[in-house]
């Protein structure tokens, strides 16, 4: 399952920064792969992702939210599809600032860009 070109819409999160509405977008590139998410909490976040080795996906993330807060993460990502073909991400995170809170979030994928 490929992330390049896709855009995914956050639709359940525990304790994290971001909410409803966000948005991420992932570049065309394949490894390491690039994106970018915003949204009610978030004015501009960074994601990096890789395979490594072992088959694990792993991203690093980083953020400036609306509290004008910089922020940094990293997560497990867990890739599906639902029955409509579209990606699901599960990304398995933890906060590397602030309180290193960790948590589960979902992502749908809402676009697919050419």
């Amino acid at each position: 399952m490929n992330l390049s070109n896709k855009i995914f819409e956050l639709t359940e999160n525990s304790d994290g920064h971001a909410s409803a509405k966000t948005i991420m977008k992932f570049s065309e590139q394949s490894e390491p792969l690039i994106g970018t998410y915003s949204g009610p909490n978030n004015v501009y976040g960074q994601v990096i992702v890789k395979t490594s080795k072992d088959g694990l996906t792993e991203m690093l993330y980083q953020s400036l939210t609306t509290d004008d807060e910089l922020v940094a993460g990293k997560a497990q990502v867990i890739l599906s599809e639902n029955e409509n073909g579209k990606l699901v991400m599960q990304l398995n995170w933890q906060w590397l600032t602030g309180s290193l809170e960790s948590g589960i979030s979902i992502w749908h994928e809402i676009q697919s860009v050419k």
